[in-house]
């Protein structure tokens, strides 16, 4: 049980940093474009980041592939003799 819950937060930690990075990177470069930047939508959002949240979804979906970590039992530190 303890093993497919930190199995979860591993994936889901890696898709976390992957999509932030994806984030800061279009964020950092097109998002300096003032068209992007000043366009706000319904008062509160701004374009940029409906974009920018939207494309990096799709560039996760679409380019990255995260696999469960590989836990050997015979390799744990709480099983060695």
């Amino acid at each position: 049980m303890m093993k497919r819950l930190l199995d979860t937060i591993s994936v889901v930690g890696s898709y976390m940093v992957i999509f932030g990075v994806v984030f800061l990177v279009q964020d950092v470069t097109l998002g300096k474009i003032s068209f992007l930047h000043d366009t706000i939508l319904f008062g509160i959002f701004r374009l940029k980041d409906i974009l920018f949240v939207a494309t990096s979804i799709l560039f996760i979906f679409n380019f990255v592939e995260v696999n469960k970590p590989r836990r050997d039992s015979s390799n744990s530190v709480l099983n060695r003799s």
